[in-house]
């Protein structure tokens, strides 16, 4: 709940990743849920809310694998991006990939194979939302089983995804973003894939109500998979 009232009571969010995303936006079309909505449209407690990202542009950098959302099933479930590709937003739409030919072309024929399958839109960007628990690991090769991999990291706070083709919330296609640093209205929140707790109050009573929380904050865990 304290992460999810900074996220709806500012003005506007920035995403950044070394990998080159550089996304923002105004989010002022959200709405937030009653704590009390712990249904599928709540997301398990491991994520805030989606972020609406209808009022979001820029570009976002695609590495490691494209991954579906669990929400439908369909083969092949994931793509391996071998070099980063960029999307390009414009108010929560897609309006390019730029980079590698082949990646390019592998990422388009994915997008226009679930959309296809499912009858959706395929350049829609409904939500996003970043992990805040630190103690998630994930000790396998994510590239056993980049589904499995994406849907159960997703929680660790280095762990950005968001939601694609199709307008509604999981959507169809993950991507993953990793260690971002989000800012609200220009302060940190989440800095190169770590929560900063201590940086608003809202946060910081959290861990002053349950200190131990604290050590697992201090020392959030690394492993997601990918090093």
């Amino acid at each position: 709940l304290a992460i999810n009232t900074i996220l709806h009571e500012t003005k506007s969010i920035r995403i950044t990743c070394r990998q080159g995303t550089d996304l923002s936006g105004n989010v002022s079309k959200n709405e937030t849920k009653p704590p009390n909505d712990v249904s599928v449209r709540r997301f398990p407690l491991g994520v805030p809310q989606p972020v609406n990202a209808s009022g979001f542009s820029g570009r976002v950098a695609l590495t490691n694998f494209l991954t579906p959302t669990g929400s439908k099933i369909y083969k092949p479930a994931s793509v391996k991006i071998e070099h980063t590709v960029f999307v390009e937003v414009s108010n929560g739409m897609i309006c390019n990939f730029v980079g590698n030919e082949s990646d390019v072309e592998n990422v388009q024929e994915h997008y226009k194979m679930v959309s296809t399958k499912f009858g959706i839109q395929y350049n829609n960007v409904h939500s996003f939302h970043a992990g805040i628990h630190p103690g998630c690991a994930y000790q396998s090769d994510a590239a056993q089983d980049p589904d499995r991999w994406a849907n159960t990291v997703f929680t660790n706070p280095r762990i950005l995804h968001f939601h694609t083709c199709g307008n509604y919330s999981p959507g169809e296609i993950c991507w993953m973003v990793i260690d971002q640093t989000l800012k609200v209205d220009n302060k940190n929140l989440w800095h190169e894939g770590r929560l900063c707790v201590e940086n608003f109050d809202q946060t910081r009573r959290c861990i002053e109500n349950w200190p131990e929380l604290r050590l697992m904050f201090e020392n959030p865990v690394q492993e997601i998979g990918l090093e």
